[in-house]
């Protein structure tokens, strides 16, 4: 199955769009993993429905600094516990860096693929160049070995954006369509709390041309706005950002 997803097209229809978020985990970083809960998870995409979301993002592995790995048995039947129990009224996102994982979110109508990892694993630049699903392209520090490794930075979103650039060059060419790629600075991965607060009170600097998303619910540095989540994510919207992933417990 091939999916030639744009995201201009996309978005043109869901203007200021909310990503919903379903941890498929028994160890979420925000409480709310659903792991063998199908009424937590009937219920999650209630709640999202009701706040107008049409989209969310499916993780099967906590990222969190303090998580421990997941093997790709254990995230597979993660997933496969999701996906008797998927909605098809909502567009989904898979968020992994597994390729097996990847394509089998994909075999099942999944649309996009969230690797918050950075796209380094050439089997998921072949399966995005075969399928063409929608991407969200984390921004990973070049010299990076491990997710939450921290970098300094002289010039956060000149260097971020500079990273990501030649990161979405790279894709381009080789032979990754441009309209399906969505950049996200991946805020709190690499990043320490100074850092992400002034990517994000610099977020407008970011665009180059791409559909941006931001996730920075549950994070401190966020707090730093004196402003509430519902603020917060209008300001975002009116400073030129498209996609905002977010928790239900942030609209509670």
């Amino acid at each position: 199955m091939t999916f030639d997803f744009n995201w201009e097209a996309y978005l043109k229809d869901n203007p200021k769009c909310l990503m919903g978020v379903i941890n498929v985990t028994p160890d979420s970083f925000s409480g709310d993993g659903v792991l063998g809960d199908v009424k937590a998870i009937s219920n999650l995409y209630n709640e999202y429905s009701n706040l107008g979301i049409s989209m969310v993002d499916v993780g099967a592995e906590s990222t969190h600094p303090k998580a421990s790995p997941v093997s790709l048995k254990e995230e597979m039947s993660r997933i496969s516990f999701f996906l008797e129990n998927i909605d098809q009224n909502f567009l989904h996102s898979v968020d992994s860096y597994k390729p097996k994982v990847i394509s089998k979110c994909l075999d099942s109508d999944f649309n996009v693929v969230n690797d918050v990892s950075g796209i380094k694993d050439k089997k998921i630049i072949k399966i995005l160049q075969d399928r063409r699903p929608g991407i969200i392209l984390n921004h990973r520090h070049p010299r990076s070995q491990y997710l939450h490794e921290k970098f300094q930075y002289t010039n956060p979103i000149k260097e971020v954006k500079e990273h990501l650039m030649e990161k979405t060059k790279d894709l381009i060419n080789s032979g990754v369509p441009k309209e399906s790629i969505a950049i996200d600075p991946a805020l709190g991965f690499g990043k320490d709390q100074e850092v992400s607060y002034e990517i994000l009170n610099n977020i407008d600097q970011l665009d180059y041309g791409y559909p941006l998303v931001i996730g920075f619910s549950n994070k401190k540095f966020s707090r730093r706005f004196d402003l509430n989540n519902s603020q917060l994510i209008q300001y975002l919207f009116s400073k030129g950002v498209s996609v905002i992933r977010t928790h239900l417990l942030d609209h509670l």
